[in-house]
């Protein structure tokens, strides 16, 4: 296939720093970015030491449930748990259960056909298009229909890998696909919403948790560049006891665009006390950014999980949805379905600013394992 080697319009103010590049630059770039990611050495030690991080915390999660619902619990090794009630068991690692199959964790994986599951059903979901690397002009396409900002993202995957948002320009997108495309070389494009993000959680066709996930976000100090307030963060992240969050904070392409909208860089100092959003992909979140919010849902929001758990058989998911406000129908206030997970990250809906108000999720798991049916066998 041949390459063209047509010029982009020039970016605009928020890539001001780079020319949009032509497809042979942006198969460039996109190399870069895969070669950066395969030697990022100190990122993947910083993984690593997250990594023990969630491992530690999630046995911690499983103890206390199984010691709520007369469970016992049994290390059997490689982040695997056996848990054990009477003459049933189950297994568990991390935050992955044995309530639903393999192939609806998969359908619920992949970005697009998601989309495309929700849209046949009538669910409110962004508008978007798949493309991949090959195929950019597709996405192009789109931003220039669509005339508002996009978000680009790989087809599948989890805790906003390669995710870039507020793209307004060609410049931006192809830096956004070079990006996401060193994660997998099929994309989404969507609409951006500029809404709230909500994780609400159901099982057996209820709504058990709602939580609002805010932006990652520092406090200067009056000294310090946000680079460095960044790598505060994650030191203070990886010695708190009790945890405040499994995931490292990164700055990033999303980070770097989100910073320069608001006139900063890494480089930039707060002021003392001084508040910075670093992105509006809100998964490398702390606990302090959660907020319990199920006294505010309109029962409209179980109905839809009802149904959507009917579609594809599952018992238990997150739904993530951007919309301005939770107590009024998705309908009423132009909301959205983002995304939704068969394998939703537990911690959300533990690690919360205000903790006392928590649920027993761990517990409600186990007690829907143990008194309901046999797991399916894929």
């Amino acid at each position: 296939m041949g390459w063209s080697r047509r010029r982009l319009p020039e970016a605009t103010e928020g890539d001001r720093s780079v020319r949009s590049p032509t497809e042979y630059g942006y198969r460039l770039l996109h190399y870069r970015d895969r070669i950066k990611n395969r030697f990022d050495t100190a990122g993947r030690a910083m993984e690593a030491h997250y990594g023990v991080v969630s491992a530690r915390y999630y046995r911690g999660f499983w103890n206390d449930a199984a010691g709520a619902t007369g469970a016992e619990v049994e290390d059997i090794g490689d982040n695997f748990l056996r848990i054990s009630r009477g003459r049933r068991r189950t297994y568990v690692t991390r935050h992955m259960v044995m309530l639903d199959s393999f192939v609806g964790r998969m359908i619920t994986d992949n970005k697009i056909l998601t989309h495309r599951i929700l849209a046949e059903h009538g669910f409110r979901a962004p508008r978007h298009r798949e493309f991949n690397r090959d195929t950019v002009e597709a996405a192009a396409a789109f931003l220039r229909d669509l005339g508002r900002p996009v978000v680009v993202k790989p087809r599948s995957g989890s805790g906003g890998r390669g995710i870039t948002t507020n793209i307004d320009s060609e410049g931006a997108l192809h830096k956004a696909v070079a990006w996401a495309s060193s994660f997998e070389y099929s994309m989404i494009v969507e609409e951006q919403i500029d809404a709230p993000s909500y994780r609400l959680l159901f099982l057996d066709g209820r709504l058990i948790d709602s939580v609002r996930r805010e932006s990652p976000s520092v406090t200067g100090d009056g000294y310090s560049t946000i680079r460095d307030l960044v790598e505060k963060e994650n030191d203070e992240r990886l010695r708190a006891q009790p945890v405040t969050s499994l995931m490292a904070l990164k700055i990033d392409l999303e980070c770097g665009r989100h910073l320069d909208r608001q006139g900063l860089s890494p480089a930039s100092t707060p002021g003392s006390g001084e508040q910075v959003e670093l992105k509006s992909v809100v998964n490398q979140n702390a606990a302090r950014e959660n907020h319990l919010v199920r006294d505010h849902v309109h029962p409209s929001f179980e109905a839809l999980g009802r149904a959507f758990g009917s579609v594809l058989d599952l018992r238990f998911f997150g739904m993530d949805v951007m919309a301005d406000r939770l107590d009024l129908p998705l309908d009423v206030t132009g909301g959205v379905i983002n995304e939704l997970n068969v394998e939703p990250g537990l911690h959300y809906h533990d690690l919360v600013s205000e903790p006392s108000l928590r649920v027993p999720v761990g517990a409600q798991i186990l007690t829907a394992i143990f008194d309901g049916p046999p797991p399916p066998q894929d």
